[in-house]
């Protein structure tokens, strides 16, 4: 490891030799300096190949030589638009290309926007080896066994601050405070400086499990050198400081104490931490605690294993028939839903439709929660439904219920100081937030051309001393999943069918043929969905009938293929519903030979 080593400051590539990193640098200068000096005989490459125009899916990349590492691995929840679409993952061609060179996966941490695409990545890639935490590794190990991945997949768990090879990388992960605990951040250093990746964090000083931020190491990394800084953006608009989770947990024990009928509780599963506080809190309150929905049992049990989550005895429950009628005011339901997802426990206790549990009259519902940005009106339709059954709800609007697992304003500036990178290139999240993470950094002393907003499929490169973003991009498509499906292509061409459907509706033309003659045996039938209610508009059937007939005959003389007539037939009957009723619906011609 002789090139990590250096014997003066002059030899460091990644620091300046006559400025720190935060000093203003001319642009001009440093543009024509770019020009001149920007050794491209063997260069670093950073790639953020997603979650950087939207929240969720992350991965990125960092290449070297043969050598290639990625960092994290996650999924992206359907936005509005992506209808019948399970979730997004990245697009992942670029690596598929060049898998020979994947030394190693590192994963910060165990949420879905980081782990959720392993399970259809990994195949693709041939296995790599993935590196992580142990809380991060054991999540995986639950989330890759349904698809029987386990045999095939090499997991190392990591030490905080025990390096290790990965080709021409070494590789340390440093202890971040986020909402999940065991979350990390990483150093890769390369032959030309280090890069550090934030992953999740915020600084909390009293967080519900571990300890607060190491700022000694962090500091520590930053006096080694920094050539790039990957930071992560998500609460880069708001001002302040993140809320400790200490405040959140003297909130709950309060209502967990003062409650006089049953509680039931919906937060995400991976708040490990705050799940423990419940725990203790209902013990204390001579509460027993019963958990409802798949994802909550998994993730506790996983937390029980690994000791973050360490109920008091007696206090978890399973559901059964004898503890039904255990008493309201000595009951806590822990629970799935807070984003009002459609198959939740708390979801569909609000429509009455779970096995176990029926609403209650004195019921006290908490969302330990915020809405994930797309999720607010499936949190307020399960808010309506819950208040029609005359129980209390309280959220985050109500009392300090929830806090964020992401570093506010005054965090992100406080990172920057510690670290003193000579580059910023701000992640995870939409362009507003990066481009507000870039003005924090600007606001601190980083001159505009230090900080890089990069796009998903952009390619950074590096000669160790000068950045840039090269003119090259690597592919970076939404990857759908829909069901077992997955595909780029044919599956935007099915959401926009559904889109149209769910805007136009569909029109079925049916066509009885002799199978002899191809001629017509009766008139064509029509029938409809989501379009118009056929009885009560005969003139439009009776003319989309002629259209549909006069094509197929006109199709059938000159002796067109089946595919051109259902071509004619589409046009003719479309052309005349768009000039009757200005509607564009899906028609769909059957030809049935008899």
């Amino acid at each position: 490891m002789k090139w990590f080593k250096r014997k003066n400051k002059q030899q460091a590539p990644h620091r300046g030799d006559a400025r720190k990193p935060h000093q203003p640098v001319d642009r001009e200068q440093n543009n024509n300096q770019q020009q001149k000096r920007f050794k491209t005989d063997k260069l670093l490459r950073i790639i953020p190949m997603a979650g950087l125009e939207e929240v969720g899916k992350n991965m990125n990349a960092i290449e070297y030589g043969n050598d290639i590492v990625t960092i994290d691995c996650g999924l992206q929840f359907p936005e509005p638009g992506m209808l019948g679409i399970d979730y997004v993952i990245p697009d992942t061609s670029y690596l598929e290309q060049n898998k020979h060179k994947i030394k190693a996966m590192l994963i910060t941490h165990g949420h879905l926007d980081h782990i959720g695409g392993l399970r259809h990545i990994l195949p693709k890639l041939g296995f790599p080896p993935v590196y992580a935490s142990g809380l991060t590794i054991g999540m995986i190990e639950k989330h890759i066994a349904e698809y029987k991945l386990g045999p095939r997949t090499k997991l190392h768990v990591v030490q905080n601050g025990k390096r290790f090879r990965a080709g021409a990388f070494e590789i340390e992960f440093f202890m971040q405070n986020h909402s999940i605990p065991d979350s990390n951040g990483i150093v890769v250093r390369t032959p030309l400086g280090s890069i550090v990746h934030s992953g999740d964090y915020k600084f909390d000083f009293t967080p519900a499990v571990g300890e607060c931020a190491d700022f000694q190491n962090l500091a520590k990394i930053g006096a080694e050198g920094v050539l790039a800084f990957m930071g992560e953006s998500t609460n880069a608009t708001k001002p302040g400081y993140t809320m400790s989770e200490k405040k959140v947990a003297g909130v709950l024990e309060h209502i967990i104490e003062k409650a006089k009928g049953r509680l039931i509780i919906a937060s995400f599963s991976s708040l490990m931490g705050r799940i423990n506080q419940i725990l203790t809190f209902a013990h204390k309150s001579d509460r027993k605690v019963f958990i409802s929905g798949r994802s909550m049992m998994n993730n506790v049990e996983i937390g029980v294993k690994l000791g973050f989550i360490k109920p008091p005895r007696g206090v978890l429950q399973e559901f059964n028939r004898s503890n039904q009628s255990h008493p309201a005011h000595k009951t806590v339901i822990l629970c799935t839903g807070s984003q009002g997802e459609g198959l939740s426990a708390l979801n569909r206790i609000s429509l009455g439709e779970h096995r176990d549990i029926q609403l209650k009259p004195n019921d006290t519902i908490v969302l330990s929660s915020n809405p994930i940005i797309g999720n607010e009106k499936a949190v307020v339709g399960m808010m309506n439904r819950l208040l029609k059954h005359d129980v209390n709800v309280i959220t985050n609007e109500h009392m300090d219920v929830h806090t964020s697992g992401h570093a506010r304003q005054e965090e992100l500036k406080l990172m920057l100081k510690l670290l003193t990178p000579r580059y910023l290139i701000p992640v995870h999240g939409e362009y507003h937030m990066r481009h507000a993470h870039k003005q924090l950094a600007v606001d601190i002393g980083m001159a505009d051309n230090q900080v890089i907003l990069a796009d998903n499929g952009d390619i950074i490169e590096t000669d160790g001393e000068l950045m840039r973003k090269s003119k090259s991009k690597i592919p970076a498509n939404n990857i759908f999943i829909d069901g077992s499906s997955e595909g780029e292509a044919h599956l935007s061409k099915v959401m926009l069918d559904r889109q149209i459907m769910s805007e136009n509706g569909v029109v079925i033309v049916v066509f009885r043929i002799n199978q002899d003659t191809g001629k017509l045996i009766a008139n064509p039938g029509l029938d409809s969905r989501g379009f118009i209610y056929l009885k009560d508009n005969p003139e439009i059937i009776g003319k989309c009938v002629d259209a549909a007939q006069k094509a197929y005959e006109k199709g059938h003389e000159r002796k067109a293929s089946s595919d051109d007539i259902k071509l004619d037939i589409k046009r003719n009957v479309g052309k005349i519903i768009m000039e009757m009723v200005s509607r564009n619906p899906i028609i769909m011609p059957i030809l049935v030979k008899v």
